[in-house]
């Protein structure tokens, strides 16, 4: 009758302590389902192409040095890209941009050594995985090139 006893016991031990393992605190739960407005929260994580068909390195003949030569790039007036003496075989460009959730407006400035005898194209393109969602070209014969874009809403560019 112990040994019987004994047993029982250590079945009923060897039971409870599963039983508290099993839906003990450490225990995982079981996942709730993510509502919408999490979904909207999302960053997006975008891609903008830059491409010139001129050097954006500094010209060392040239008669205005006040403004640097380069490519700036501002996202709702803030500056978030810089790029200095880079020539036109090193285009295009691609940055991954993170535009929020509302309305956001990017501005491309683009100056260097460009030939007076030929236009020069500035081009833009912001993609969404292989898909360009937006898509501009600044052409200029002298000068600067400055080029606007303007991204809308998150929840607006899901349905265009």
């Amino acid at each position: 009758m112990k040994r019987f006893s004994l047993i029982l016991l250590v079945w009923i031990f060897c039971a409870a302590t599963a039983w508290l393992v099993l839906s003990g605190p450490g225990r995982t739960k079981p996942a709730t389902p993510m509502d919408r407005n999490h979904e909207n929260q999302i960053m997006r994580s975008l891609i903008m192409e830059i491409s010139t068909t001129f050097d954006l390195s500094k010209d060392p003949f040239a008669l205005d040095s006040s403004s640097p030569s380069g490519l700036l790039v501002h996202e709702n007036g803030r500056q978030i890209h810089s790029f200095m003496d880079l020539n036109a075989e090193k285009t295009p460009i691609l940055l991954t941009i993170h535009p929020g959730s509302g309305e956001t407006e990017y501005s491309v400035h683009a100056s260097g050594d460009t030939d007076l005898n030929r236009p020069a194209a500035l081009r833009v393109r912001i993609l969404d995985r292989d898909l360009a969602i937006r898509d501009a070209t600044a052409w200029s014969s002298d000068g600067p090139l400055h080029l606007f874009m303007q991204l809308p809403a998150a929840e607006e560019s899901r349905h265009e």
